[in-house]
């Protein structure tokens, strides 16, 4: 005996489940609050200011004392580098998505003649890496759970 199980609700989620698509699942995680966390909590308050560490988690460099002297203590010589001078830098970080990567990137032209600039700055720790895969694990359900229509 044959079922016909097309005309079914389980039929009619197989049938949603041919409009699943990967790319579009990927593009759609990153939606502004998830950009605005990797940029603000992840990259700026975390690495940045926090642990003045690049992705790889090495220290991007030390204040010295004459920036100490400069900034009237609020840089203190010995402090790692937290690349927050006027804001500025901060403001202009930006996430581009592509189909199968992420781009972090920022003005980082008045650093990049520096001996301590590097494009890791500008990347995740494992840990953050980690917390961004967790994030994308929970969008991509949803996003499944939104076309295939079950909640």
């Amino acid at each position: 005996m044959a079922i016909n199980l097309m005309g079914s609700k389980l039929g009619n989620v197989l049938e949603k489940s041919l409009t699943l698509d990967a790319a579009t699942a990927w593009i759609e995680a990153f939606d502004q609050t998830l950009k605005r966390e990797i940029l603000i909590e992840w990259i700026q308050k975390d690495q940045l200011h926090t642990q003045g560490i690049d992705a790889d988690g090495s220290i991007i460099g030390t204040y010295s004392r004459a920036t100490e002297e400069m900034t009237l203590g609020r840089k203190k010589a010995g402090a790692n580098f937290d690349l927050y001078e006027t804001g500025e830098f901060y403001q202009s970080m930006y996430i581009f998505v592509l189909a199968s990567e992420i781009v972090i990137d920022a003005d980082s032209a008045k650093m990049e003649d520096k001996d301590w600039w590097r494009n890791q700055i500008l990347g995740l720790t494992d840990e953050n890496l980690f917390k961004l895969q967790q994030k994308i694990k929970i969008k991509y359900i949803e996003y499944a759970r939104r076309i295939l229509g079950i909640y």
